[in-house]
């Protein structure tokens, strides 16, 4: 298999930005075709479920409440677990993952499984 495309493809070289970004990139440009964006898509798929490997069971079935936008206090109630507990989950998540915002822990999630 071919490696996976860059935004080299258009004649632009892109440095202090990640593989993912790139590949972000390259999506949103109008001209790729329908092969290379699928690959592309493939390869953001890969990306995200990599990022997704660490985590705990505990910490997918907190992830899956954020991803369906319920607070703290409902996820905790629903899991069993302090609020604290949630906070503690969210920033291991944050971390685990390398985000910064919850809008790309979700983006990570649903990337990596759709069902999420």
């Amino acid at each position: 298999m071919s490696p996976p495309p860059s935004a080299d493809w258009f004649g632009i070289t892109l440095t202090h930005i990640t593989d993912e970004n790139q590949h972000r990139i390259v999506l949103s440009h109008s001209n790729i075709s329908d092969r290379k964006r699928g690959e592309v898509e493939a390869a953001l798929r890969e990306q995200a479920a990599k990022r997704m490997e660490g985590l705990t069971p505990r910490e997918r079935q907190v992830l899956k409440g954020i991803a369906a936008g319920k607070l703290n206090k409902t996820i905790a109630s629903d899991l069993g677990l302090s609020p604290k507990t949630v906070e503690k989950h969210r920033s291991s998540l944050r971390k685990k993952l390398k985000v910064r915002s919850v809008a790309e822990l979700v983006r990570i999630a649903v990337t990596a499984d759709p069902a999420i």
